[in-house]
């Protein structure tokens, strides 16, 4: 009897220290519900944007802002400057854009490690065009109808690598000379 007592104990001590130790530990999760008078100075400057949405964001969602937050501390002057650019202009989109973007980002996350790769290709190549080639590319693409943009992107999509080379070369000839 006595061991069985004994065992329960040791068990029970085991857990408490367990649970103690994952209190300690806000990267799990587990850490208690930070209130906004729970942050720091610097971080409720850092978050003061969301200072009045915070008590019903969910606990995840705190945790992660303020482990930005200190991720911005570190960041340089030009990261935190992009940052806040990017923030602004989400704040600026309607609430209609955000859930579209919100949508895609899921689809994104839903798609293979492949095609992720593919999609990340793309971006890169267009990033690395000349900033007056990349607005040209926009505008043209924002002139095109829904019908048009859709063909288009089945063209695209039944191309192979080198075929879509060929038709990107092809693109940025007709875009010097139209300029």
């Amino acid at each position: 009897m006595s061991n069985i007592k004994s065992d329960f104990l040791i068990k029970k001590s085991v857990v408490i220290l367990l649970l103690g130790w994952l209190a300690t530990m806000p990267s799990i999760g587990v850490a208690k519900d930070k209130l906004w008078s729970d942050l720091t100075s610097e971080q409720q400057v850092l978050l003061l944007n969301v200072k009045d949405q915070w008590p019903e964001l969910s606990p995840e969602l705190r945790e992660k802002l303020v482990t930005q937050a200190e991720k911005f501390k570190h960041m340089t002057p030009a990261e935190q400057a992009v940052l806040r650019e990017r923030f602004n202009r989400w704040q600026n989109l309607s609430p209609e854009r955000k859930a579209q973007l919100r949508a895609r980002y899921r689809e994104y996350q839903a798609l293979p490690a492949a095609e992720k790769a593919k999609l990340k290709q793309r971006v890169e190549w267009f990033n690395n065009l000349p900033e007056a080639q990349r607005t040209a590319m926009r505008e043209r693409w924002q002139s095109l109808s829904p019908e048009q943009r859709e063909k288009l992107r089945d063209r695209f999509r039944n191309m192979t690598p080198e075929q879509r080379a060929k038709a990107r070369e092809r693109f940025m000839r007709r875009q010097q000379n139209e300029e």
